[in-house]
């Protein structure tokens, strides 16, 4: 899948001459995004997540019985463990202080989603312009609000003058 997604969708958009690629990914589609951003960090800009898989809720204990992302020790990471890898990811990526800049991100999901505990570590790592969470579950409707929002947002910021 991720191969594919390189080949034709982030070349062509590259060869076409897009300044900027990001992915968009709901649920499952936010845990492929996640996985191709860890593999490709370089060929993607930003990441737009909705309510994304994060993981077992076994691993999801264990980052939060750490103290959250930045405290957490992953351990020894099997090639398989897609992912304990992506937190291993994250945690490098949002949560310390980085060598190599980590593509923008911007999460969203609702306050009554299975999910939440797994998606609120990831939003302790974010900036919070770039949280966005609604009354709702794992569904389309609260999907559906949280993403006018958050292009809302990113639409504003675009136009937003430099710091010098």
């Amino acid at each position: 899948m991720l191969d594919r997604l390189h080949k034709d969708v982030i070349q062509p958009a590259r060869a076409c001459g897009y300044e900027a690629v990001w992915l968009v990914g709901i649920s499952l589609g936010g845990f492929g995004a996640l996985l191709y951003a860890m593999q490709n960090t370089s060929d993607i800009d930003g990441l737009m997540l909705l309510a994304p898989y994060l993981g077992e809720d076994d691993l999801i204990a264990e980052i939060a019985a750490a103290g959250g992302l930045s405290a957490w020790d992953p351990g020894a990471i099997t090639t398989t463990d897609y992912p304990r890898r992506i937190w291993w990811w994250l945690k490098g990526a949002y949560a310390l202080p980085q060598e190599q800049p980590a593509p923008q991100m911007y999460l969203g999901y609702g306050n009554r989603d299975w999910i939440v505990r797994a998606n609120t570590l990831l939003a302790n790592n974010l900036p919070r312009n770039r949280v966005f969470t609604v009354a709702g579950g794992h569904d389309w409707k609260a999907w559906r609000t949280l993403w006018r929002a958050m292009l809302t947002h990113r639409e504003a910021e675009m136009h937003l003058p430099s710091n010098p």
